[in-house]
C-alpha cells in the first residue's frame, strides 16, 4: 500500500485503528471457526 509523501496523523492513525479492529476480528473469526472444527469432529 502507497502512503504520500505528506504525512497525515489523523489518516495514519485511522489506519492503524482499523487495522488493529481488522486483527481483532480475524482472531475472533479464527476461535470461532476452530471451536466448529473441533465440534464437527467430535461428532464423529
Amino acid at each position: 500500500m502507497l502512503i504520500s509523501a505528506r504525512n497525515v496523523p489523523a489518516q495514519t492513525l485511522l489506519h492503524g485503528m482499523s487495522q488493529q479492529f481488522c486483527d481483532q476480528i480475524g482472531n475472533i473469526l479464527k476461535v470461532i471457526l476452530y471451536e466448529r472444527i473441533e465440534y464437527l469432529f467430535d461428532a464423529r
